[in-house]
């Protein structure tokens, strides 16, 4: 019997990464790319992903994928099925938006210099109104807890209010239940469910 890929394979199998463990895909930074971010209380620095970096677009690609993998069961079954979700997807999409003045794309680094965590946000538009989505985040399970996701929400915020966003918006899973709690304590609300490939809810917050 054919054996059924998983989404760790996946990611495992890709020639641009040599390894798919979180704790295990390091990258190395610059001091002065440090010093243009923004020091946490905690031992983590924030900065804008460099888009010229392979290292930092191939672990972006990484967390990417293994955000739909830990929130999204569906994809558990057969992501070869998912094209659009794969490995080479996910860059096209971190170069094209690189490019974008709307999009903001955050890594976290922890005291080593290894990228812990990310956080890709858009400002879209609907009905000629301006809106701020959270379009990926992702933090390794060893530094959660610890307040980065929070940081990271509260970034894109600020970023959103920049930009004149008249609300910000993000889909969560159903069965994510500890990423509906952190937005819901940020003042998000649910004002939608939906049902596409998977089952969603639309949690939103108004900035003005």
């Amino acid at each position: 019997m054919k054996r059924v890929r998983t989404w760790v394979d996946m990611v495992s199998d890709s020639s641009r990464v040599v390894v798919a463990a979180s704790e295990n895909v390091t990258v190395w930074s610059t001091p002065r790319s440090l010093a243009r971010g923004v020091k946490m209380s905690s031992p983590f620095t924030i900065r804008p992903f460099d888009p010229t970096s392979e290292r930092e677009l191939n672990h972006l690609c990484v967390f990417s994928m293994m955000t739909l993998w830990e929130s999204r069961p569906e994809l558990r079954v057969d992501p070869d099925s998912i094209q659009d979700f794969g490995f080479e997807a996910h860059r096209k999409l971190y170069i094209a938006g690189a490019a974008q003045p709307n999009a903001k794309c955050l890594i976290a680094l922890d005291s080593e210099a290894k990228i812990v965590g990310h956080s890709v946000v858009v400002v879209r538009h609907q009905d000629s109104q301006p809106y701020g989505y959270f379009w990926s985040r992702y933090v390794v399970p060893q530094h959660r807890r610890q307040g980065l996701a929070r940081t990271f929400l509260k970034e894109a915020l600020r970023f959103f209010q920049s930009q004149s966003a008249a609300w910000a918006e993000v889909h969560v899973h159903v069965e994510n239940t500890p990423l509906r709690r952190l937005f819901e304590s940020e003042g998000f609300s649910v004002a939608d469910r939906r049902t596409d490939r998977w089952t969603y809810l639309v949690l939103r917050k108004d900035l003005v």
